[in-house]
């Protein structure tokens, strides 16, 4: 007897993990930029030591 696949349907594909990261990191930023204090800035250089936005939260950081 075969498997009744007629209405099968397709397992999700999960996201790929790096554009999940990057949205998540997006998210941290645009927190950031909205609050604009030091520590916030300071707590996204430690969450993403190599994130995108480093250079920009180390600038916003030195002009507050």
């Amino acid at each position: 007897m075969q498997p009744d696949t007629a209405n099968a349907q397709p397992a999700p594909v999960a996201p790929h993990a790096s554009i999940v990261d990057r949205v998540r990191e997006n998210a941290v930023w645009t927190d950031a930029q909205s609050c604009g204090t030091v520590a916030v800035y300071q707590s996204y250089l430690q969450t993403y030591p190599r994130g995108v936005y480093v250079q920009a939260a180390q600038d916003a950081i030195e002009a507050i």
